[in-house]
């Protein structure tokens, strides 16, 4: 490998030994490290934020809008998506697999949204999660804290309060958040399908 005499970085004056004849910077790109690696950052953000960028997508786009109809560019893209999926299908499955763990109430909310499709009404997280605040995060019925749960039900899914229908699914109720109030577990099961109304302690 050839060795070339050392230089004065251009951008915060070192000095270093270039691994080859027109390198300005300190460091290494490809390695992420030093001034050059820096300098092409600053490179990147420049072409990012000037029309080059704009212009390649808007190119992009209008090639894609004038081959959606050919087969043989359908087909390429289909094969390449496919060998893509193939390359990181690992790291995609280890980044769901994250994703899920760090956002279990949004799944279970949505699950349940899925499951009260056919009922009549709905609320929101935001508005479920404002109701619970309203009785300060306790049980209507025998006024347990979600704190108190968590230590309660630990290792299970009971850990937080639940929704109770005031007037029961079975009995005509709707799922607005007028007629849900909250509720441990056990008070939940217990009162099964009567109708029970608390208020505020």
């Amino acid at each position: 490998m050839r060795k070339f005499k050392e230089k004065i970085c251009q951008r915060c004056d070192k000095t270093f030994i270039p691994s080859q004849w027109n390198q300005t910077y300190c460091g290494s790109k490809t390695k992420k490290t030093g001034c050059s690696y820096k300098e092409h950052l600053k490179r990147i953000q420049k072409y990012n934020e000037g029309p080059g960028l704009k212009n390649i997508r808007r190119l992009q786009q209008n090639f894609r809008d004038k081959n959606k109809n050919n087969p043989e560019y359908i087909n390429n893209w289909k094969l390449q998506n496919k060998k893509n999926y193939a390359k990181h299908k690992l790291k995609r499955k280890a980044w769901h697999k994250n994703w899920r763990a760090n956002n279990k109430e949004y799944i279970y909310e949505k699950n349940r949204q899925r499951r009260m499709k056919e009922i009549e009404g709905s609320h929101t997280l935001k508005e479920w999660n404002a109701l619970k605040k309203k009785y300060n995060h306790k049980c209507i019925k025998c006024c347990i804290t979600e704190e108190q749960l968590a230590i309660k039900w630990q290792g299970t899914q009971f850990t937080k309060l639940t929704r109770d229908h005031i007037i029961p699914i079975s009995k005509g109720g709707t799922d607005n958040i007028d007629n849900i109030q909250p509720m441990c577990i056990s008070c939940n099961a217990s009162k099964r399908d009567k109708e029970y109304k608390e208020e505020l302690k």
